[in-house]
């Protein structure tokens, strides 16, 4: 009975902690971020994103918006990709110091929240 208790524990400690890894999150936004109004995405969080240049469509903090997309995957080494919201959008809607956490959408769309 207390193995079969301490084998349950385990398989959801287990989970709990697979899942913690399994979320993708965004750079930290600094200042210097809020003043070019961009996102920057690390390599984990390229995944549900074209591979190339180009508008997509987001869910930031509820908001839905069409902004530019930059994948920086440069001719030397790949680079944090940019997400551009804009100086007045990212003000309002993302604190310095934020971290996002990155989510597709079924309608292909991706949130950060």
């Amino acid at each position: 009975m207390v193995r079969d208790l301490l084998l349950t524990v385990r398989r959801r400690y287990r989970r709990a902690e697979t899942a913690e890894v399994d979320r993708v999150r965004t750079q930290r936004v600094t200042a210097v971020d809020l003043s070019h109004g961009r996102i920057r995405l690390p390599h984990a969080a390229k995944a549900p994103f074209p591979a190339v240049q180009g508008l997509v469509r987001i869910l930031l903090r509820g908001v839905p918006l069409e902004v530019a997309y930059d994948p920086r995957l440069g001719p030397d080494r790949e680079r944090s990709a940019v997400i551009s919201v804009g100086r007045d959008t990212l003000g309002v809607l993302v604190g310095e110091n934020e971290v996002l956490e990155v989510r597709p959408l079924p309608d292909g769309s991706i949130e950060l929240s």
